[in-house]
């Protein structure tokens, strides 16, 4: 019931709040910056597509988590200093309100290295929205690929450079529709009910 699909005034307002223009695209990649998160994967995709003129200039990459591993923070900070990058990747800190931040995005990304149950991946679909996830981050078929998002092989980043293009080349009208199945998927295979964990 928390995490759901916004109303239009609750998108609006979201969107107001974190600075995103009419139009603009937002990729939120929930979850601490470090290794396992594989921030540096999406910044190296990021960068192959944008080099290849195939990256939308009006699509930012929301990273919402604390610099918690110190060292991959450091290479992180660096390969988004990239001009090429500079305007595309905004690094949030700690974000206290994380469905305002879902209500306020089109799709999740998270390539994780490893993970148990992938609870940020399940609140964003939740609140309707698509992903593309590491096969690690989708052990238990968050996603239907295909239907409700991307699978990509866990620590490949041509790949995920691919599932990328593929979803930035797909209508908002299509993301949404994905974002529904997406939403129904996990209600009916993780919410919580009687006889059932």
């Amino acid at each position: 019931d928390h995490f759901r699909p916004p109303t239009v005034a609750e998108r609006d307002d979201a969107r107001a709040r974190w600075n995103l223009a009419p139009g603009q695209r937002a990729l939120i990649v929930p979850g601490r910056i470090g290794l396992q998160k594989h921030q540096l994967g999406i910044l190296w995709a990021m960068r192959r597509l944008i080099g290849a003129d195939r990256w939308p200039a009006n699509t930012r990459v929301l990273f919402a988590g604390r610099e918690r591993d110190r060292g991959t923070s450091a290479l992180v900070r660096r390969l988004a200093r990239d001009p090429r990058l500079q305007a595309q990747a905004r690094f949030l800190g700690a974000v206290k309100d994380i469905r305002s931040l879902y209500w306020a995005s089109d799709l999740v990304l998270m390539p994780s290295l490893y993970e148990g149950l992938a609870n940020a991946a399940l609140e964003g679909c939740a609140c309707g929205l698509p992903a593309i996830l590491s096969h690690a981050a989708n052990v238990d078929r968050i996603v239907e690929p295909g239907e409700t998002g991307w699978e990509v092989p866990t620590l490949r980043t041509r790949p995920l450079g691919r599932a990328l293009d593929a979803a930035l080349s797909t209508s908002a009208d299509d993301l949404s529709a994905m974002g529904q199945r997406s939403r129904a998927h996990v209600v009916a295979r993780f919410a919580p009910r009687p006889n059932h964990v």
